[in-house]
């Protein structure tokens, strides 16, 4: 295998939901460089995924002998970071001859019934439908943006057989055009939030709102299945006000970044 292998995560989405009543589940991540997962020569990783997903994939990349690696993450498990997709992700990196994103999207539905698009390249700019492994649409860049944020409570793992998210249908044709403008964009990404905490009667979205107004967030976003929670700003914004008050008040994996086109 290689001598190491780095898959990024994400802080959630900056939305989720369905194409229509009964539509499937799409997302558009909220890719983080602070959060990753690397895979590294030594030991193993049955610790972290269950033994009989990580003989699957080696069998799937050809490999009939144990293979010998450790996972390092920077990310929590369970949380709306892409932790289990990340790991499938490095280890078939890793080792698999002849590595493709329909591949692995085949192969990581096969074992999890669902996937996040950490092996697309800006994954920020395609619709991903999560339950299907494949890319609905390809997306405009998006505005510059610094995004705020970390993991609030509990952990809360995705069950790829939950439909239960909000019709965000109007959402999706609209976010093309809100590309242009970091507000419309927030905009968006605020009303997807507040519609998937109420449909899952998640509590609160209040309290995001009001950290969101003191500093003059232009919206909130969160893990639609997780514990992650986002503010976006402005990339000229000071992070440091911000994200003091969210350690002040528990949060984790505190961390701030750039996204999208911030020197536009």
């Amino acid at each position: 295998m290689k001598a190491s292998v780095k898959v990024y995560g994400h802080l959630g989405e900056l939305i989720q939901g369905r194409m229509g009543p009964g539509g499937p589940v799409a997302l558009i991540t909220l890719p983080s460089p602070a959060l990753f997962l690397e895979l590294l020569s030594a030991d193993t990783a049955e610790h972290f995924l269950p033994t009989e997903q990580v003989t699957a994939v080696l069998q799937h990349c050809g490999r009939t002998e144990p293979a010998p690696f450790y996972i390092r993450t920077a990310m929590p498990i369970g949380a709306g970071a892409g932790a289990s997709t990340a790991a499938l992700l490095a280890i078939y990196r890793a080792f698999s001859p002849a590595p493709s994103l329909d591949d692995f999207s085949r192969m990581a539905l096969a074992l999890e019934g669902a996937s996040d698009p950490l092996h697309v390249t800006e994954p920020e700019r395609v619709l991903w439908a999560s339950r299907e492994g494949r890319v609905l649409a390809h997306l405009p860049p998006l505005p510059g943006l610094r995004i705020v944020g970390g993991f609030d409570g509990p952990g809360e793992r995705t069950d790829p057989q939950d439909m239960n998210f909000p019709d965000i249908a109007d959402l999706v044709a609209a976010w093309p055009a809100a590309c242009e403008s970091a507000a419309k964009i927030g905009d968006l990404v605020t009303r997807c939030s507040q519609r998937s905490m109420a449909l899952r009667n998640r509590l609160g979205f209040e309290s995001l709102s009001a950290i969101a107004e003191r500093y003059g967030a232009l919206g909130v976003s969160i893990a639609h299945t997780g514990s992650a929670r986002g503010f976006l700003m402005r990339p000229e914004e000071d992070p440091a006000p911000l994200m003091a008050e969210l350690t002040a008040v528990n949060f984790t994996y505190v961390h701030s970044f750039l996204i999208g086109d911030h020197h536009a």
